[in-house]
Parts: structure tokens; C-alpha cells; sequence
């Protein structure tokens, strides 16, 4: 018994809540990319929630599969020794903020 405005209004806040889980992606993205440790860290958990919350859906939705090994992928990229080191040497470089 779910009603049609019910259900769109569902859609409309999970879509909401992908774009806005996104954005903040990207832009913590930014971060690691200057090499933030703790941006590495939070996107480590986004990918690992995003992954999760995929494959608890995926026999109901095949199509998620390939999203599933990308996120996959970048958990395992992540969490390489290469990365963790990569984060230390860019943290060291950088300049501290006066």
C-alpha cells in the first residue's frame, strides 16, 4: 500500500541524499588529492559504505554489479602500502598554514 506521491517522494530525498554523498566526495576527494590524510580515511569509508549498501542491493539490481567492483577497486587502491606512503610524503610536504 504505498501511494504514488509516497514512492516519488521517496525517490526525490534518496536522489537528494546521492547528489549531496557526491559532492561531499568530490570535494574530500580535493583534499586527498593534496594529500590529506584524513581525507584518504573518509573517502576509504564513503567507498566502503557506498560499496556495502551496493551489493546489499545488487540481487535485486544487476546493474550495480560493475559499480560494485569499482568500488571495490578503490577500497583496495586506498589501502595499498604505495598510497599510505604517498599520503605521508605529501604530508610532509606540505607547508604549515600561519
Amino acid at each position: 500500500g504505498v501511494t504514488q506521491d509516497a514512492l516519488v517522494m521517496g525517490m526525490l530525498i534518496l536522489g537528494l541524499l546521492v547528489v549531496v554523498w557526491s559532492v561531499a566526495a568530490c570535494v574530500i576527494a580535493a583534499f586527498a588529492f593534496r594529500g590529506a590524510g584524513w581525507a584518504r580515511l573518509l573517502l576509504l569509508a564513503s567507498a566502503t559504505v557506498a560499496t556495502v549498501l551496493m551489493a546489499t542491493t545488487a540481487a535485486g539490481a544487476p546493474f550495480l554489479i560493475p559499480f560494485i567492483v569499482a568500488g571495490v577497486a578503490t577500497i583496495v587502491m586506498l589501502m595499498r602500502p604505495d598510497a599510505r606512503q604517498w599520503f605521508r610524503t605529501r604530508a610532509q610536504q606540505r607547508l604549515p598554514l600561519l
